[in-house]
């Protein structure tokens, strides 16, 4: 188990789309001039994102290799293909505003899109693979290395919003009954 990505009161920005290069015309272009043209925008984007100054971004789609380079440069935390429902209930925990897209957003909201929370880490959590339930037959490499789990802990927020509840320990099969039924 270890932990990595810490920040103490961090900036939180929602997105509900990617930070992606969107090619709106259909002409023959040089790859040279698209590969230009993506570069310029995303450096163009991530200024914007920028602008606001989060310390970690979570995107309900994919984010551009480019845009991860650059803002890996101001040291973010990016999670990417975050589920919708995830960023809703983020959205309500931590104050922000889930954002359907980045072209909007400075100029509509500003750093009032922004919510906060009183700590955030990430935690890589291995699973037991003992206690796995797969129905494919055990191979060599399937029995020798465990899978793992990235966990992102959203702590400090005000308790009338809500909260989690980290269920471990049983068959993974037992959890997702518990799951289900919780």
């Amino acid at each position: 188990m270890g932990t990595y990505g810490t920040k103490d009161n961090p900036r939180i920005l929602l997105l509900a789309g990617g930070i992606e290069f969107q090619r709106a015309d259909m002409k023959l272009s040089s790859m040279d001039t698209l590969i230009e043209q993506e570069d310029k925008h995303m450096e163009l984007l991530v200024d914007k994102i920028m602008s606001l100054k989060p310390d970690i971004i979570l995107v309900g789609k994919s984010v551009a290799r480019k845009a991860q380079e650059l803002l890996c440069e101001h040291q973010l935390i990016v999670m990417q293909n975050v589920k919708l429902k995830l960023l809703e209930r983020l959205s309500r925990m931590t104050g922000a505003m889930l954002l359907p897209s980045t072209d909007t957003m400075i100029q509509q909201y500003g750093e009032e899109c922004l919510g906060t929370c009183g700590h955030f880490k990430l935690r890589l959590v291995q699973d037991d693979p003992e206690k796995s339930t797969s129905a494919v037959p055990q191979r060599i490499l399937r029995t020798r290395i465990s899978r793992a789990s990235t966990y992102a802990y959203v702590q400090g927020c005000p308790p009338e919003r809500g909260c989690t509840i980290v269920l471990r320990g049983a068959f993974r099969a037992t959890l997702k009954e518990i799951k289900r039924i919780l």
